[in-house]
């Protein structure tokens, strides 16, 4: 779990006890420290009661699922996220790659996102892996985004030579790069 994750933060929230994290945190950076070095101490500090409050979280995913309530996302690494989504969320749900791929472009950032609003079991498998792997999410809108894009010719009638630049691809090419820097600047 990385220490400034969303789910450090849950499950210090989890057992009560974020606000003494940011209390610590604080009374570091108050006596002189370097606020990035008291973050990371303060990290240290509280990892274990962060690591018990995702636990917990964990625990009670869980027992909604066994009780055949949905339980929101609060686990984003490989070995825990794989238990939240249900087999019966995908009955009957198909979508080519490139409907699934628009639909995990469209709902990357989007928190409370369950598995029975996704078109597939693969749109909902690549978007948990983007959300726990910033390298599969690099790979997401490096790789496979810009192949759902249309050709100039699914684009409607082909302009003539003449009046013909390459502006809207260039136009279109250059929108896509500042959606990733700005994924990746969220990422980062």
């Amino acid at each position: 779990m990385a220490a400034s994750s969303p789910e450090f933060k849950a499950g210090l929230e989890r057992i009560g006890e974020y606000a003494e994290f940011e209390k610590f945190e604080r009374g570091l950076i108050e006596t002189g420290m370097d606020p990035k070095k008291a973050k990371l101490e303060a990290i240290k500090v509280y990892a274990e009661k962060a690591k018990a409050g995702k636990a917990v979280l964990v625990e009670e995913a869980r027992e909604a699922k066994q009780a055949g309530r949905r339980a929101p996302v609060v686990c984003r690494d490989e070995s825990e996220s794989a238990g939240t989504a249900l087999k019966a969320d995908f009955a009957g749900k198909t979508a080519d790659e490139v409907e699934a791929i628009r639909w995990v472009a469209d709902n990357m950032e989007i928190s409370d996102v369950t598995p029975s609003d996704c078109p597939s079991a693969a749109a909902w498998g690549l978007l948990m892996n983007c959300r726990r792997d910033t390298t599969a999410k690099t790979s997401f809108w490096n790789s496979l985004w810009p192949k759902i894009l249309p050709a100039r010719s699914q684009m409607g009638a082909e302009p003539d030579r003449d009046d013909y630049d390459g502006k809207l691809q260039v136009d279109t090419i250059e929108r896509i790069r500042k959606m990733a820097e700005a994924k990746m600047e969220v990422v980062a």
